[in-house]
């Protein structure tokens, strides 16, 4: 990650009107001439450039029986990136001059090739898009479950000491995450941090498919037998691909390192670190050891045309789409250099007030993340630029109307799926084919 002056941060919003490749590439030149181009030029030029994208659930598991089919594309819009967006910040990195421009992820419910194809290659038939979406030929792909992985360990761990690191991920020069705009469970959000944090792990070596498989050729297998089963298979074969005993691993450990001093909850003989009235802080212990073992994010979009609220990140009976042109007459993108900083933008425009974010456990991941020096989350030191003529302190943003229905507490997974699966599976583990032999230490200075 390229360390910068971290006593403020800038922000930036762009507007636009319709959901189109070239109106969104100019949304996207946009926020990088707001924040300054020159700058971004330098990020990547002569780079290996990691774009990574939101591809959570291409076949919408929560999705209930008795919604209208029409709502599915639109779901399914709401729940990942905005292709478009994916390929105008490609293009603008190939022509800022970067050396290598790779699109990575690991969905947490998908063999990787299934996500590809539905929620980028062919989206303008599962999201009915109005254009084709262009992919351009100079874009490698990275399938961070069938490639190389490396165990990374944590110099300052508030839960994980070591973590598992695809090649790709250990080899780029600049990380981009392109994510998309959720309410959460656990992490309260969802925005930039999470989606590379969580997508940049592995399900080959963290979910309950891969303990079963044993093998890189078992699982080969589980992701042909995904692909070619009908979709009421796929849901239920889905859930096996969940990243359960990364999180069980997460939970173990928090109580001993962050999470010392804090009431502990026991549910069914599981014991959990939790800040009442609400707040699960593991989770944002464990994004920021991820991204810390990562080497960070260098640049930040978050796709606000649609979001998800309510019980997210997954829409499903509890959990609905969000349109943000009908809410504040205009799509959104939130970007900047500054990581935290654009998720505790992307906080504000959701509905969270200052006291909320600024105060402590707030989205704990943006404090565990700001603690290690990846960013800022105080509102009163980050500016918003593109709302108005010039810049908008982030703690006087206010845009009214976009206030997200949050989710609830209680959070049921972890008595119920995290600590039952590392319990049952163990931790997580590379698969014998795909273990690079090194093992590196994080740099979080």
């Amino acid at each position: 990650m390229s360390r910068q002056d971290l006593t403020t941060s800038q922000v930036a919003v762009a507007k636009f009107k319709d959901i189109k490749p070239d109106i969104i590439e100019n949304a996207v030149n946009n926020i990088i001439n707001m924040l300054n181009r020159d700058l971004f030029t330098q990020l990547v030029n002569g780079k290996a450039v990691l774009i990574k994208p939101n591809w959570a659930s291409p076949v919408l598991v929560g999705f209930p029986d008795y919604w209208p089919i029409e709502r599915y594309a639109t779901s399914l819009l709401a729940n990942h990136t905005n292709p478009y967006v994916i390929t105008a910040i490609a293009k603008t990195v190939r022509d800022a001059g970067a050396r290598r421009v790779i699109i990575g992820e690991s969905p947490a419910l998908s063999p990787f090739i299934y996500a590809y194809e539905n929620l980028y290659v062919n989206a303008k038939n599962t999201m009915n898009l109005q254009e084709e979406v262009e992919v351009p030929e100079f874009i490698e792909v990275a399938d961070f479950n069938n490639e190389k992985q490396y165990i990374v360990k944590v110099n300052t761990p508030y839960t994980l000491d070591k973590v598992i690191v695809p090649q790709t991920v250990m080899e780029v020069d600049v990380i981009i995450s392109v994510a998309r705009l959720k309410t959460h469970r656990m992490a309260r959000i969802t925005a930039g941090l999470k989606n590379m944090a969580l997508g940049g792990v592995p399900s080959s070596a963290s979910s309950e498919a891969a303990a079963e498989a044993g093998s890189l050729r078992k699982w080969i297998e589980f992701e042909k037998m995904f692909i070619d089963s009908p979709i009421s298979e796929k849901k239920k074969l889905a859930l096996k691909l969940t990243k359960s005993r990364l999180h069980g691993a997460s939970i173990k450990y928090f109580p001993e390192k962050a999470g010392r001093g804090l009431q502990i909850v026991e549910k069914n003989s599981y014991r959990n670190a939790i800040m009442f009235p609400e707040y699960d802080l593991w989770e944002g212990a464990e994004i920021s050891d991820l991204l810390e073992a990562q080497g960070g994010v260098d640049f930040t979009i978050v796709c606000a045309d649609y979001g998800v609220e309510g019980e997210g990140p997954h829409i499903g009976e509890k959990a609905f789409p969000v349109n943000i042109m009908e809410r504040v007459g205009s799509y959104l993108l939130i970007g900047g250099f500054d990581p935290v900083a654009c998720d505790a933008v992307t906080a504000r425009i959701m509905g969270w007030s200052n006291d909320e974010i600024n105060a402590w456990p707030g989205i704990p991941a943006l404090h565990f993340c700001s603690m290690k020096g990846m960013g800022i989350s105080d509102l009163n030191r980050i500016r918003v630029l593109g709302l108005a003529d010039k810049f908008i302190q982030a703690s006087s943003l206010d845009i009214p109307n976009t206030t997200f229905m949050r989710a609830p507490w209680e959070n049921r997974w972890w008595w119920e799926r995290w600590l039952p699966a590392i319990h049952k599976y163990g931790e997580p583990e590379i698969l014998p084919e795909l273990k690079a032999n090194n093992t590196y230490t994080s740099n979080n200075g």
